[in-house]
């Protein structure tokens, strides 16, 4: 991405030196955002989107992006909106599905009304029944 926030095309991801063994879909991702160059990423820890969070801090050596670490979704929305105001170009915030969306939606709709660019991520529980612990993962994956 340039500077100026014009979107290029990406024609090949190249891939972090410290590669683990095993590949993980979250892997690509982390990828994508060095790529774009995507700095900082804002997000409130938990399980609905563990596998990112672990490959952004495990594979991608917690450099773009790095987390910055907050409270609540709409708290990391709001501090992407503010970056991208000041810096001129997107930060990611990630959040939880269901109820962590929801809690986003308005910072959301915000930096929309704002046309602030950002890229907003939202993770959700293991698709596989059989993967789900009890209880916790049922009130959390969207489907």
């Amino acid at each position: 991405m340039s500077d100026g926030g014009d979107v290029q095309a990406v024609d090949r991801v190249t891939l972090t030196s410290g590669r683990s063994r095993t590949e993980y879909g979250s892997d690509i991702i982390v990828d994508l955002m060095k790529a774009y160059e995507i700095e900082y990423a804002a997000l409130n820890p938990g399980a609905t989107f563990r596998g990112l969070h672990d490959s952004i801090v495990n594979y991608g050596g917690n450099t773009m992006p790095q987390i910055i670490l907050c409270n609540h979704e709409e708290i990391a929305v709001a501090v992407a909106q503010g970056y991208a105001k000041a810096k001129n170009r997107p930060m990611a915030a990630i959040v939880h599905n269901v109820v962590g969306l929801l809690h986003a939606a308005m910072a959301i709709y915000t930096a929309w009304l704002d046309r602030t660019p950002l890229l907003v991520m939202g993770g959700t529980g293991p698709m596989a029944v059989e993967t789900r612990r009890p209880w916790i993962d049922w009130i959390h994956t969207a489907l």
